[in-house]
């Protein structure tokens, strides 16, 4: 599926956060809060918008299933962080979720994968990345503000995503931002910082 089309799916998930946070944790969400998600989810849509038009198409039906399964399954693991994990320490926290994670998806690399391995210092680089900066610590901060602040709060943070990855392809890769990006950065920036601001 075109990450794009993906983005924007789970890009739904600050929005849903904030609807379950009531019910499942008695988390007030303002008004405040509930405006700032709503235009995040805009301004992130409209950072989207080029490379969804184009490629909604080819978005296979199964592959929108498994990124609406895994914007609820992300959605609802905030929230039971949230409720039982804040006081745990972050490095068990983290360890038995990548433990979970590994268990779960064992079985798929197993009969899916060849067990190959390019060598390179571009796939080691990707790699130590990948564990080091997205996963350990992209999932300590995580932890860190679940146990700080409301999980709808948490959540808004996700609409910067978007808007990051476009400046950083503009950069790094030369790829164009249209008037409709840029729009979207500056929308999905105000989204976040009113629904953060409090209530």
């Amino acid at each position: 599926m075109p990450a794009a089309v993906c983005a924007l799916i789970t890009g739904l998930q600050p929005l849903l956060t904030a609807a379950l946070a009531g019910p499942l944790l008695g988390e007030r969400v303002s008004r405040r809060q509930w405006a700032g998600t709503v235009i995040g989810l805009i301004g992130a849509a409209l950072v989207l918008a080029p490379q969804v038009f184009s490629s909604v198409q080819v978005a296979a039906p199964v592959a929108m299933v498994a990124a609406a399964t895994a914007t609820l399954a992300i959605t609802l693991g905030t929230i039971w962080q949230k409720r039982t994990g804040g006081a745990a320490d972050l490095r068990v926290g983290a360890a038995i979720q990548f433990a979970a994670a590994a268990l779960f998806l064992l079985p798929a690399v197993l009969v899916t994968e060849k067990g190959e391995f390019d060598a390179s210092w571009q796939a080691y680089t990707a790699l130590g990345w990948s564990v080091i900066g997205l996963s350990v610590g992209g999932m300590t901060l995580l932890l860190i503000m679940i146990g700080r602040s409301a999980v709808a709060v948490v959540a808004s943070l996700f609409y910067l995503v978007p808007p990051v990855v476009a400046i950083l392809a503009f950069i790094l890769f030369g790829e164009a931002l249209t008037g409709v990006q840029i729009l979207g950065l500056i929308v999905a920036s105000a989204g976040v910082a009113i629904a953060t601001r409090g209530r």
